[in-house]
C-alpha cells in the first residue's frame, strides 16, 4: 500500500513553519491540534497530498463561501487524480465549541461534511476514512437537536472507518452512533533522541503551566468575540485559580516552587521582542530565566489581557514576583528550552489541543499533572508518569504540587515513566497504523 492513494482533506493548513524551519527541534513545533497532526504527516508522509476544504469563519455567509471553494477543489483533485483511493478527513473540535455546546456549528459544519462525504463516497466511488483528533465530541453531540443529530449519524452512515484518539470516544462511536469499524490512532510525535536532564537548583522545584487561552485571545479577530467568550472566561478562571494556590501556599511553596507560566503566542510590538528575544537567548540555554522575566519591558509585549489586566499585573498585584513568573514560548526553540528546565507540567484543563503539549512534555521526560478526563487516561497514568485531578478543583492542583514537595525524587521516576510511555505514540508507530488500517480498507 502507497501513501499516493490516499488524499488528506481538513482545515486550511501550510505545511511550511517559518518559525520551525528556523529552528529545528525534534518533537517540538509551534502548531498544535489538527495542525500539529498535519505537520507532522506532512514530514513523515510522501507523497503528502492535501486539500484543505474547511476554513472557520464568523457568520454563515462566510462559512458557506469557504465551504464552496472547498468543495470545488476537493471536486478537481479526486477528478484530476484517479491513483486516490482513500479520502482520510482529519477533524477536531475548536475549542470555543467544546465549553459551548450551544453553537450553530455543529449543525452547519457537519451539514457541509456529509455533503462532502456524499461527494466523496457517492459521486467518486472513494473509500472515506473520518478522523477526530481531540476531544469534545460526545459532549457536543450530546447537545444537538434532532435535525443537527441526524445529520451526524447520516455522515457516520457513509463513513467507512472511524479513527479517534481514546478509548472513551471508541466506545462512543460504536455505541452511540453505531459505527462498526472504528480505530484508535493517537496523536503522534517525533521522538527526543537526547537525554534530558531535568536538575533541581539548589531543591527549587520548576513547575511549568501551559496556559492554552494566550493564543486565542492575542490572535482574536474582529466579531469573534462572542464565539471565544466561553473558552476564554473558562481558561482563565483555571489560571487565577492556579495563582490562587500559590498565594494560599505561600508559606509552603516559598523556595521551593518557582511556576512558569508559559506564554503561547506574542502581544504587539513582535518584531521589537524578537530581538529581546534574541538577545536573552543564551540565558534560556543556560537555563535561568530571572534576566526575561524581570524585564518588565520584555514580559508585558508578550502578555494578554486577562479581565482588564495582564498576567503580569495579576501576579504583581498578588505580590507573586517570587513564586510565578511569565515567559515566552512562541517559537519551537523557546518552547524547548522551557521543557529542559521544567521539572513538572501542569496542564489546563478543558483545552482540545493539550495532546501536543502532553506529547511534548512526555518527549522531554516531565511527569504531568492535567485533569482525569477523555484522552488523558491514555497519556498520563495516575501516580506512574502524573497525577489525573478529578474535576477542576483547586484542592486537587494543591495535593499534587505538595506531594513533589514531599516526595522530589518521584519527579525524576515519573519523569522517566513519561519518557517509557511517549515510545508508543511515535510518529512512525502510527504511519505503520494507518498503513495496515488503509491495507484492510482497500482489501
Amino acid at each position: 500500500m502507497c501513501f499516493n492513494q490516499i488524499l488528506f482533506i481538513g482545515p486550511a493548513f501550510k505545511t511550511k513553519d517559518k518559525l520551525a524551519q528556523m529552528e529545528c527541534n525534534p518533537g517540538m513545533s509551534s502548531k498544535e491540534g489538527v495542525s500539529h497532526v498535519l505537520d507532522d504527516y506532512a514530514r513523515h508522509i510522501y507523497p503528502f497530498k492535501y486539500v484543505a476544504c474547511l476554513k472557520q469563519e464568523v457568520g454563515i455567509l462566510l462559512s458557506l463561501w469557504g465551504y464552496f471553494i472547498g468543495a470545488v477543489k476537493l471536486f478537481y483533485y479526486l477528478l484530476a487524480d484517479p491513483e486516490i483511493k482513500i479520502v482520510h478527513f482529519l477533524d477536531e473540535i475548536p475549542e470555543p465549541y467544546q465549553r459551548d455546546h450551544k453553537r450553530r456549528y455543529w449543525t452547519c459544519e457537519f451539514f457541509g461534511k456529509y455533503l462532502l462525504c456524499i461527494l466523496i463516497r457517492i459521486v467518486f466511488n472513494k473509500k472515506f476514512v473520518y478522523h477526530i483528533n481531540g476531544d469534545g465530541f460526545s459532549p457536543c453531540y450530546a447537545a444537538r437537536g434532532a435535525f443537527g443529530k441526524a445529520v451526524i449519524r447520516r455522515l457516520f452512515f457513509l463513513t467507512d472507518k472511524v479513527l479517534c484518539p481514546s478509548e472513551e470516544d471508541l466506545a462512543f462511536f460504536k455505541g452511540k452512533l453505531k459505527c462498526k469499524l472504528v480505530f484508535i490512532v493517537s496523536e503522534g510525535i517525533e521522538l527526543q533522541q537526547d537525554k534530558v536532564d531535568h536538575c533541581m537548583d539548589r531543591g527549587l522545584i520548576h513547575l511549568l503551566y501551559f496556559g492554552g487561552w494566550a493564543s486565542e485571545m492575542s490572535n482574536k479577530g474582529p466579531g469573534e468575540d462572542d464565539q471565544l467568550k466561553s473558552a476564554q472566561n473558562y481558561l482563565q478562571k483555571q489560571l487565577l485559580d492556579l495563582l490562587s494556590v500559590m498565594e494560599e501556599n505561600r508559606g509552603l511553596f516559598q523556595g521551593k516552587i518557582k511556576l512558569l507560566i508559559a506564554g503561547l503566542q506574542p502581544g504587539n510590538g513582535f518584531k521589537e521582542a524578537q530581538q529581546k528575544r534574541l538577545k536573552y537567548q543564551q540565558s534560556f540555554d543556560n537555563k535561568t530565566y530571572t534576566t526575561i522575566t524581570n524585564s518588565t519591558d520584555y514580559t508585558t509585549e508578550f502578555t494578554t489581557d486577562l479581565g482588564k489586566k495582564c498576567i503580569w499585573e495579576v501576579i504583581h498585584q498578588k505580590h507573586l514576583e517570587d513564586l510565578v513568573s511569565y515567559v515566552d514560548c512562541s517559537t519551537p526553540s523557546l518552547k524547548s528550552s522551557l521543557f529542559k528546565m521544567a521539572n513538572i507540567c501542569l496542564m489546563p484543563a478543558g483545552d482540545g489541543r493539550g495532546r501536543t503539549r502532553y506529547l511534548e512534555a512526555m518527549n522531554y521526560g516531565l511527569p504531568i499533572i492535567a485533569t482525569a478526563k477523555g484522552s488523558n487516561y491514555d497519556m498520563v497514568l495516575n501516580g506512574i508518569n502524573g497525577f489525573l485531578i478529578r474535576g477542576e478543583q483547586k484542592g486537587g492542583v494543591r495535593s499534587a504540587i505538595r506531594h513533589f514537595l514531599l516526595h522530589p525524587t518521584d519527579a525524576s521516576l515519573m519523569g522517566a515513566a513519561s519518557k517509557e510511555l511517549v515510545q508508543k505514540f511515535d510518529i512512525q508507530n502510527v504511519l505503520v497504523k494507518l498503513k495496515f488500517i488503509y491495507s484492510n480498507l482497500l482489501n
